[in-house]
């Protein structure tokens, strides 16, 4: 079945099209069937809750390559009503989800764009002696990533 698929995957037009073009949501593809794959194997066998962190890391990435791929968050929602007593692969998988949007939350917070007030006021509180307040907005320095106290 793997090689058919394979096989169609190679020949369709659809695929090829894709491929000839240089964006980033190409790479969409790649990640939807990784994480349906992953969704099959959470399935099918009980394997380890590292899995279900894997699948949500998976579906985070391919959320921010392309916000299209926010249609298969629902396949954390049906994992948790199909395993309901092995809902820690939810959990898990919330937490792929969230652990792949930290770095573009950081991003956002340096670069002060406006999409996350909220945390950038929650940041510049927990780190005041690392912020600067010009022109009255809060934005958070990245200066403790690199620099220790003496």
């Amino acid at each position: 079945f793997a090689l058919m698929l394979a096989l169609l995957s190679a020949v369709s037009p659809t695929q090829i099209i894709s491929a000839t073009h240089l964006t980033s949501h190409n790479n969409t593809n790649i990640f939807a069937v990784l994480a349906i794959w992953i969704f099959l194997r959470l399935v099918i066998k009980n394997l380890s809750y590292w899995w279900g962190f894997i699948l949500g890391l998976i579906i985070g990435i391919g959320i921010n390559l392309h916000f299209q791929m926010a249609g298969l968050l629902i396949l954390l929602i049906i994992l948790l009503i199909y395993k309901r007593k092995k809902y820690l692969y939810f959990l898990t998988g919330a937490c792929g989800v969230f652990a792949s949007f930290i770095p573009l939350l950081f991003f956002e917070q340096i670069h002060q764009c406006p999409f996350f007030p909220f945390f950038s006021k929650i940041l510049c509180l927990s780190f005041s002696r690392w912020t600067r307040w010009p022109q009255g907005r809060q934005y958070f320095c990245c200066q403790f990533f690199f620099m220790m106290e003496a």
